[in-house]
């Protein structure tokens, strides 16, 4: 399954050109994009356990799942990757409940990361139509996964959104993003069990 936070890079260059929150946020989004989406696939996993729990026949042990993240080596943050993603989960105690191993490979030999990149690269350019920042229409390749079991959700960082953790953070400081796992949905969510 496909978990992913877009944040809107018009709003975050217009909130980090105040000095204070760049220190915060970083110099652009990609780094807050993959930290709230870590977190956002920790959430997806704790919701299919309780989805498990919900549906499990009276004395039926449920194994918890764990997300293991892949990160692409040839991106310039890979070398601080798996010190952050440590800081991360260590900020975020019930999201690392969820969460297992990390590792980076070489998107050239590993499927999946192409295969993400793709993804990536589709929901990218259909909320930069929904906001108005690309003409267009979704293409097909996004209507693929779409309405399948294989997108979980999709979500928007906006300006207020970025205000909001530059106020509650500290320079340097890991993201704790614990809000991201008491998320509650209720439409057209469909955990597979």
């Amino acid at each position: 399954m496909r978990m992913s936070i877009g944040v809107i890079q018009e709003d975050f260059y217009d909130v980090t050109k105040d000095l204070y929150a760049r220190s915060i946020l970083g110099d652009d989004p990609f780094q807050l994009a993959y930290d709230l989406t870590i977190i956002q696939c920790a959430w997806m996993v704790k919701e299919v356990e309780k989805n498990k729990k919900a549906h499990a026949k009276f004395g039926e042990r449920i194994n918890r799942d764990y997300i293991s993240f892949v990160r692409d080596g040839h991106q310039q943050y890979a070398p601080l990757s798996h010190a952050r993603y440590t800081s991360l989960r260590d900020s975020n105690p019930e999201a690392a409940e969820y969460m297992a191993s990390h590792s980076i490979e070489d998107d050239k030999k590993c499927f999946v990361l192409q295969a993400a990149d793709a993804v990536a690269y589709e929901i990218r350019r259909a909320l930069n139509i929904v906001h108005k920042q690309r003409t267009g229409d979704i293409r097909s390749q996004f209507n693929l996964f779409r309405n399948s079991t294989r997108m979980a959700i999709i979500q928007t960082a906006n300006k207020q959104n970025l205000l909001n953790t530059v106020a509650l953070h500290k320079p340097g400081e890991p993201f704790k993003l614990t809000d991201i796992m008491e998320n509650v949905f209720h439409q057209n969510i469909r955990f597979e069990v």
